[in-house]
C-alpha cells in the first residue's frame, strides 16, 4: 500500500527539485532526537550573538533538551514558568533577529518554530503526570494534535510555501 509512495519519493529524489522529508510531530521519539537534537540546538545557539537573551535562554532550554523526554517530570510552578519563559523569550528574539538578518532568517525561523513546538510538548508531558485517569483519550492527544497542525501549517506556509506537500500521519490524528 505504501510502496508506490516510497517509489515516488525515491524517483523524486533524483529530480532537479527533490522531495524534502520532514516531520511535524512535536514529540521526541526518533533515535535522532536522543542522539543529535540537543547538540544540534546547542550548535545553533553558539552561532548567535553573545547576548544574554540568546546565551541565558539557550542554556535554560538546554536544561530541558539535555534530558530524555520520557524523564521530564513537572517541576514546581515557579520553575515551570522560568523554563517556559526561556522558550518564549528565545523564540521572540529569534523572530526579531530573523526579520533583521535575511542571511540566517531560515535557520532562525526553523529553530523559532522548534521552540514553540517543544514548549507545547513540554507542557503536554508535564500535564500527563498529573492527569486524572478518568480523562478521555481526546483530552490527552488533542493538545499534541493541535501543535502538530500548527507545525504542519508552518511548514506549508512558511518553510515550503511553493512546494507540494505529502502529509503522512497516523489515522488517530
Amino acid at each position: 500500500q505504501v510502496q508506490p509512495l516510497l517509489r515516488y519519493i525515491a524517483d523524486a529524489a533524483k529530480q532537479e527539485r527533490p522531495q524534502e522529508l520532514c516531520g511535524f510531530d512535536c514529540q521526541f521519539t526518533a533515535a535522532a532526537s536522543q542522539t543529535t537534537l540537543a547538540s544540534d540546538f546547542q550548535a545553533f545557539v553558539q552561532t548567535l550573538p553573545d547576548e544574554p537573551v540568546y546565551r541565558d535562554n539557550g542554556a535554560t532550554v538546554m536544561e530541558v533538551l539535555g534530558e530524555p523526554a520520557q524523564s521530564w517530570s513537572p517541576p514546581n510552578d515557579e520553575e515551570q514558568l522560568r523554563l517556559l519563559n526561556a522558550f518564549q523569550s528565545l523564540q521572540d528574539a529569534l523572530k526579531d533577529a530573523a526579520n533583521s538578518d535575511a542571511d540566517s532568517a531560515s535557520e532562525r525561523e526553523f529553530w523559532g518554530q522548534f521552540l514553540k513546538s517543544t514548549a507545547e510538548y513540554v507542557k503536554i508531558v508535564w500535564s500527563r503526570s498529573s492527569m486524572d485517569p478518568k480523562r478521555s483519550v481526546a483530552d490527552m492527544v488533542n493538545p499534541r494534535d493541535a501543535q502538530m497542525a500548527d507545525n504542519m501549517l508552518w511548514l506549508a506556509l512558511e518553510r515550503y510555501p511553493d512546494r507540494k506537500i505529502i502529509v503522512w500521519a497516523a489515522t488517530m490524528h
